[in-house]
């Protein structure tokens, strides 16, 4: 079981991963980083890439889920800058971010 999937995941953004439109350019978006990291290549260091990033959420409201095959929104990460990334942007820290009563994770800012 991948680790994306160890939460019940939206079915709406399962339908999408497993789309041939997705696949399609998530091996664009790899072939056009050179399959690195680019957060590791951004610091001169040189990682294998090994997820498709999206900078703006698939399920991020409308905006998230119009740019979901869009090029510029995407980039090739390690799973460690992954995992960072997922990390400050889900931190329940942060003023934007509330739980629902179900423990979901809302956006109420930006």
């Amino acid at each position: 079981m991948s680790q994306y999937d160890k939460y019940k995941r939206n079915p709406k953004a399962k339908k999408f991963y497993a789309s041939k439109e997705w696949k399609r350019m998530r091996d664009y978006v790899f072939k056009r980083d050179n399959m690195l990291c680019q957060m590791c290549y951004e610091k001169d260091m040189v990682t294998p890439g090994d997820v498709v990033h999206h900078k703006v959420e698939l399920l991020d409201g409308e905006k998230g889920w119009e740019l979901r095959l869009t090029a510029s929104n995407l980039t090739t990460l390690c799973h460690g800058c992954h995992a960072i990334i997922h990390k400050q942007k889900h931190s329940a820290l942060r003023n934007d971010v509330v739980f629902d009563e179900e423990g979901n994770l809302i956006y109420i800012g930006d």
